[in-house]
């Protein structure tokens, strides 16, 4: 076909490539995965959608690795579209360091729900900035998984933090005096 023939081929909508064979074997597969039945609520009796968690432009949507697919119930998909809005809204309207902060907070949940909070073992996050610390110290002191002095020793695990930020850090959250507990 040439360039000028592609051209006027019609671009499928999004409707259109949820009905591709592709998209119909992927989205059984994932709601297989699931034994049919919602990812959030155990929900085995309302229609299920398959969710993309996150959007990549230019991407298929077969084309989507099983982690960023979920099968949910059509109330729990209509709630993740709208939390999606408000925290879409929400973002807009941080500034770049509240930004950072939010990132660190959102990254501490995930390791501590994936691990199985509380009683989470100390984990290793990239440092982005002080208030990307902070964030990530505020989930870990705010869950009750961490004792406070031991924030400072989780947030040392990685290499790659500085000495200075996390004295600073654990000074700035801990009321009594700082220590460090070791391991």
């Amino acid at each position: 076909m040439s360039a000028s023939d592609a051209s006027h081929v019609r671009k499928k909508s999004y409707g259109e490539l949820l009905r591709d064979p592709r998209w119909q074997k992927r989205r059984l597969e994932i709601m297989n995965r699931a034994g049919f039945a919602c990812e959030e609520c155990d929900d085995d009796a309302s229609t299920l959608n398959v969710h993309h968690k996150l959007y990549r432009k230019g991407a298929m949507p077969w084309e989507y690795p099983d982690a960023e697919l979920a099968c949910l119930c059509e109330n729990c998909h209509k709630r993740h579209h709208l939390h999606k809005e408000i925290f879409d809204a929400l973002f807009a309207e941080l500034s770049s360091h509240l930004f950072d902060r939010v990132i660190g907070y959102a990254q501490s949940l995930i390791q501590l729900d994936e691990m199985g909070f509380p009683g989470a073992k100390p984990f290793s996050i990239n440092l982005l900035s002080w208030e990307h610390a902070r964030g990530v110290a505020d989930a870990l002191w705010e869950c009750g998984s961490y004792e406070r002095s031991n924030i400072a020793d989780c947030l040392c695990d990685h290499k790659s933090v500085d000495k200075d930020l996390v004295e600073k850090l654990e000074i700035g959250i801990m009321p009594e005096p700082a220590r460090v507990m070791a391991s």
